[in-house]
C-alpha cells in the first residue's frame, strides 16, 4: 500500500487525530519564551486553570505536586511584557 493509503487507514482508526501548523514565534513578534512557577491554593487551582485560558501568552499550563501548583510557559514580546503579565498573574497566586 502506498504512505497515503496507510496514513488515511490510521486517520481512519482514530491514530491519527489531527494536523498542525507550526508557527515560529518569533516571526509574530514573541521573542521571549519564558517559564513560570506559580504557587495557587487548593481550592482555586481549577478556577486558575480555567482563568490562564484568557491569557494568550500562556501556551501551556502544567498542573505540578510539591510547593508550586502549576507551570505556565508563556510567549511574549520583550522582558517589560514578560513583567506585565507577571504582574497579572500574582493576582491570583505567588510566582
Amino acid at each position: 500500500p502506498s504512505v497515503a493509503e496507510r496514513i488515511r487507514r490510521l486517520e481512519d482508526r482514530g491514530a491519527i487525530q489531527g494536523y498542525a501548523a507550526l508557527i515560529d514565534p518569533a516571526f509574530m513578534g514573541l521573542s521571549v519564551a519564558a517559564s513560570i512557577r506559580l504557587r495557587i491554593n487548593g481550592a482555586d487551582c481549577g478556577k486558575f486553570a480555567a482563568k490562564a485560558k484568557q491569557w494568550p501568552e500562556i501556551v501551556r499550563l502544567d498542573r505540578l505536586t510539591g510547593d508550586d501548583s502549576h507551570m505556565a510557559l508563556v510567549l511574549v514580546r520583550d522582558v517589560k511584557h514578560l513583567e506585565q503579565l507577571i504582574d497579572q498573574l500574582t493576582f491570583h497566586g505567588a510566582t
